[in-house]
């Protein structure tokens, strides 16, 4: 018995390392995928859907927005702040959709944007 338990707490442990940086307040941050994105008339902001889990924080989703731009090729990676669930928490399994700004340094123009979260990186509808 103390050996399942042992395993099943590593296993919660691996789990949470794998999904994001967790910090001591019970949080963590967790790469979401981005669903759709539109960008803004100057093409220097994109409006991006990304999905997250009940588990993510309503005031203040959002933790971090990294953008790296190769040419034509934009990657984005949203980063949200959700609670650490308890061990025996059962989690619904419903999404949660967040609206994001992403900030681009340069317009937009023709580059394709290409999802971040995703391994390897996927293509995101523009539209």
């Amino acid at each position: 018995m103390a050996i399942r338990l042992r395993a099943a707490v590593l296993g919660v442990v691996l789990a949470s390392l794998v999904a994001g940086c967790s910090s001591p307040s019970g949080h963590e941050e967790v790469a979401a995928p981005v669903d759709a994105a539109r960008p803004s008339a100057d093409g220097r902001v994109l409006h991006a859907t990304v999905t997250g889990s009940v588990l993510v924080d309503q005031e203040n989703p959002v933790a971090r927005v990294e953008v790296e731009r190769d040419g034509d090729l934009v990657e984005v990676t949203v980063w949200l702040r959700q609670r650490r669930a308890d061990p025996d928490e059962a989690i619904i399994a419903i999404a949660r959709v967040v609206p994001v700004e992403v900030p681009l340094d340069e317009p937009l123009g023709e580059a394709a944007v290409y999802d971040g979260s995703a391994d390897p990186p996927r293509l995101v509808r523009i539209g």
